[in-house]
């Protein structure tokens, strides 16, 4: 008897005694003559080791047969702690620096409360709606007069400028926002959307370790990812005040994680409905997000290609789809209301700056890489200001290992080849004889 449950829940139904004595004599008269077979009506019927129809409602059902609709990879005891005592780091440490940073010292989050404000109230703003003050937020208010003009006229920093992002990272906050408003306490609107920040940067250590698990098949590497990237002091900075990063930064490797998962298990339905799942979540995030996922899954599509011969043309129609479809209308939107996907052109001009070229030339200057590595790598945390520099070694010791790694994932993510996941509906017995 086999000690898996899941292969047992997937072996072959055995035949009845009845079906085993006919079979019996079935081969032990098959080189007789024809005088001693057995009679037509006495063969046994076969029927219950045919594969059943394959229809597109029996593709799911068998896809999602013997595990849940996101299949997490298993984690010893050991590591689930180590994982858990990263993320429980990065909250503690966030929250922190939350409720110990004054409000409003960074100007980004006057904007965001701003957005947040006008969704709590059932409304997306826009780039001309001015920024709505929470009740008791003198901070808020004295931040707005310092650029306020004399004849009254409202600047582009007196409304939401960040209106050109979807609504998604604000919906977490949402709860908070209304309770501060019902409670008549700005600083709780505040604290709702940095701790909303903080949990985004936490689901991000969680989604590294699940990604790393997935491309090593290894539990000590997602430990040691999920470790390394609370370790970073810049996230841990950035992610604390009230902004959409860490939600950006969550959906982004989530995204990455289950393009890997969908090319292991072959983009059978499971793994696609998980993959446009994420997808439509970077959709309503932010541009970047959404231009990731674009990215992300071609390459996978791509890669599965390459390897089968033939491209998956429905898992890709069916997440452009479900992008299209439910998160295409705001992209739509911002092209209507100021030309382009992300209104920069129309920032730019309020704003009175210039574009600093395209993508390609920006990524070929060495001041843009200076300044990227010396941000992560010296970046202070507000409450700890001594810490600079300190990182420098890891955070080196972290790009080289990622960079070694992306050169080895093609090679290295094959389908199928844990054997203790269980059976996807490619697997399924009951598909062995088609």
């Amino acid at each position: 008897m086999s000690a898996n449950p899941t292969l047992a829940r997937h072996r072959r139904p055995e035949p009845s005694r009845g079906d085993s004595k006919a079979l019996r004599r079935l081969c032990n008269d098959s080189t007789a003559d024809n005088d001693g077979a057995l009679p037509r009506d006495e063969i046994p019927s076969l029927d219950h080791l045919r594969p059943l129809p394959q229809t597109l409602a029996d593709r799911i059902r068998r896809s999602f047969e013997g595990d849940g609709l996101v299949e997490l990879p298993r984690f010893e005891r050991w590591s689930r702690f180590a994982i858990a005592l990263a993320m429980v780091w990065v909250i503690f440490a966030g929250a922190y620096q939350a409720l110990a940073a004054g409000p409003y010292n960074v100007r980004d989050e006057q904007a965001h409360v701003g957005y947040a404000m006008s969704l709590s109230s059932g409304r997306i703003p826009s780039l001309d709606t001015p920024t709505r003050v929470p009740p008791t937020s003198p901070a808020l208010v004295e931040r707005l007069a310092e650029t306020e003009r004399a004849d009254g006229v409202l600047t582009p920093y007196q409304k939401v400028w960040v209106a050109n992002h979807p609504p998604g990272a604000y919906l977490p906050a949402l709860p908070g926002v209304w309770l501060g408003r019902a409670i008549g306490s700005g600083n709780t609107v505040l604290f709702a959307l940095r701790m909303s920040n903080v949990f985004g940067f936490a689901l991000t250590v969680l989604v590294t370790a699940l990604l790393a698990r997935e491309v090593t098949r290894r539990t000590a590497a997602g430990v040691v990812a999920a470790a390394a990237v609370a370790a970073v002091p810049y996230l841990q900075n950035v992610t604390s005040w009230a902004m959409t990063d860490g939600m950006t930064l969550a959906v982004t490797t989530a995204v990455v994680w289950a393009a890997v998962r969908a090319l292991r298990r072959g983009f059978d339905a499971n793994s696609t409905i998980v993959l446009a799942a994420l997808s439509v979540a970077c959709g309503l995030t932010r541009l970047t997000a959404v231009a990731t996922a674009a990215v992300v899954v071609a390459v996978a599509l791509v890669v599965h290609a390459w390897r089968n011969r033939t491209f998956p043309w429905k898992p890709a129609v069916a997440i452009g789809g479900a992008v299209a479809a439910l998160s295409g209308w705001f992209w739509v939107w911002n092209l209507q209301r100021y030309g382009d996907l992300a209104g920069g052109h129309e920032l730019y001009e309020r704003f009175n700056r210039e574009s600093t070229g395209s993508v390609t030339s920006t990524l070929t200057t060495r001041r843009f890489w200076n300044q990227l590595l010396t941000t992560i790598f010296e970046h202070p945390i507000d409450w700890a200001p001594e810490w600079r520099g300190r990182y420098t070694p890891l955070t080196t010791g972290v790009l080289v290992v990622a960079a070694i790694g992306l050169f080895a994932l093609v090679d290295r993510i094959r389908p199928n080849d844990d054997v203790d996941r269980p059976l996807s509906g490619a697997e399924h017995p009951n598909r062995a004889l088609s």
